[in-house]
């Protein structure tokens, strides 16, 4: 493996050829490798990969060119056919960026398909660069390797989807192919394409239910601590949630490990307590790494806390610990509709509200923890300010 950490954008070329005898060219999101230039197409040998972004020019001929992308050793490779030869060279830049992706625009027909799940392992980012013109005429075929896709039984119902980026709706752009392979290693096919954008692996949940649904995923600050809470609507599998802390957004560490629930169509709710997180830095960074039972794996999107967000003043719960209920104080800068949320350890929520406070001190009852049995409880307060409390009842 060799691991390339561009400080600025950097574009790192090999004009004629590039051998990956093996293993994989590891680079992050500053850095685009290119192979060839406006004279000399290149080409790329060997059994290697790229985890990163590898641009390859292409000609103003018929060809096929693949990209040999990689995320650790499964492969996610691209191959591009193009019947028509294009009005002008320039280059093709791919991607396969990992992660949850929205879900906008779904559900719709693909021809004969239903579509109503995408797949959560990512999607690849595939874009024109240095002047490349198809034509207005031409097209292009999509060859996508999909290793280790989580939740994949039945290849006749897989289909390619594209988005014009990451915040646009989904759509059917170009011709429905069948997927080849088995479903540990497919290739889906996508053919009369006439637009670049960002593709994904896409099916009817009824027949591949695909990997684990997640439906949030949110960060607070809880004095020194960092409380984390997620949510998922159906699980395939899952065999738990690694949560993943950053510095900087890039190079993660694992803080611990919470269990899955196996395969439920039910919602579940989940926590986890960062200890002590903001004695390392001010701002942090999580992620979800989730773990499927044959040890596929999937990462959700990256949620940022800031120490400097939680800037109510002087909020306390009183008493705490408590054995009846409690109440809880705290000076708001602006008269505002808050909303009050009460969850328990496992993350589970057990009430919540919306007050009208006022500017300055205010004073807000939680008849709501009556009834609730002993234990910790977690209390977000948020609004025009934001924070979380943690709160222990006691047994009588």
């Amino acid at each position: 493996v060799v691991n390339i950490n561009a400080a600025t954008a950097e574009n790192l070329s090999a004009w004629d050829s590039l051998n990956l005898v093996s293993g994989r060219i590891v680079g992050n999101n500053n850095l685009i490798l290119t192979v060839g230039d406006r004279t000399n197409m290149g080409t790329i040998t060997g059994a290697g990969g790229v985890q990163g972004t590898l641009a390859r020019w292409v000609d103003t001929a018929a060809a096929i060119v693949s990209f040999p992308l990689v995320e650790g050793t499964a492969s996610r490779r691209v191959t591009m056919s193009t019947a028509v030869a294009p009005v002008t060279r320039g280059t093709v830049i791919a991607r396969f960026v990992p992660g949850i992706p929205t879900s906008a625009g779904i559900p719709f027909l693909d021809g004969f398909l239903p579509v109503n799940k995408v797949s959560e392992n990512g999607v690849w980012r595939i874009e024109a660069g240095n002047g490349f013109n198809p034509g207005p005429n031409a097209s292009f075929e999509l060859a996508l390797q999909a290793d280790a896709f989580a939740g994949v039984t039945n290849l006749s119902s897989i289909t390619v989807i594209r988005r014009a980026n990451a915040t646009a709706n989904w759509d059917t752009a170009g011709v429905y192919a069948a997927t080849t392979g088995t479903p540990a290693s497919m290739v889906a096919n996508r053919s009369d394409l006439r637009v670049f954008g960002e593709f994904a692996i896409a099916s009817d949940s009824a027949v591949n239910p695909l990997p684990v649904k997640l439906i949030s995923f949110n960060a607070n600050g809880v004095n020194n601590d960092v409380l984390l809470t997620w949510k998922t609507a159906m699980e395939l599998n899952n065999k738990g949630f690694m949560v993943e802390r950053s510095l900087d957004g890039k190079k993660f560490e694992s803080v611990n490990f919470v269990k899955g629930n196996g395969t439920t169509a039910r919602t579940s709710n989940y926590l986890l307590l960062d200890e002590k997180a903001f004695t390392i830095a001010n701002t942090l960074y999580y992620r979800l790494r989730q773990i499927d039972f044959d040890e596929t794996e999937s990462f959700s999107n990256i949620v940022k806390v800031e120490r400097s967000e939680l800037s109510l003043s002087n909020v306390t719960a009183v008493p705490n610990p408590f054995m009846g209920s409690t109440q809880i104080e705290f000076v708001s800068a602006a008269t505002a509709p808050y909303t009050i949320t009460i969850l328990d350890v496992q993350g589970k929520e057990i009430a919540t509200k919306t007050v009208n406070v006022i500017e300055g001190m205010n004073s807000i009852t939680l008849p709501e923890l009556e009834s609730v049995n002993a234990g910790i409880y977690f209390i977000n307060v948020n609004g025009v300010e934001s924070k979380t409390l943690k709160v222990v009842k006691t047994a009588n």
